[in-house]
């Protein structure tokens, strides 16, 4: 084999290894399944913020409260 046979070889195994990936990506829907995750973290730190936001509203509700 000399150095085009290689590099031809090569090329078409790495074509192969794509398209079988994008094959199994698509039947076990994992894009879909890490878009999903994605989403999930989006509201999760919203939540976090949120209850942030609430704690702050609190602890200063119970302080003006103990202040009377």
């Amino acid at each position: 084999m000399n150095l085009t046979d290689v590099l031809i070889f090569l090329g078409v195994g790495i074509v192969v290894f794509l398209i079988f990936r994008e094959i199994v990506m698509w039947y076990w829907k994992i894009n879909e399944i890490v878009s999903n995750q994605r989403v999930t973290n989006e509201l999760l730190e919203e939540q976090n913020e949120l209850l942030e936001a609430n704690n702050e509203i609190l602890s200063q509700f119970v302080e003006d409260f103990m202040k009377k």
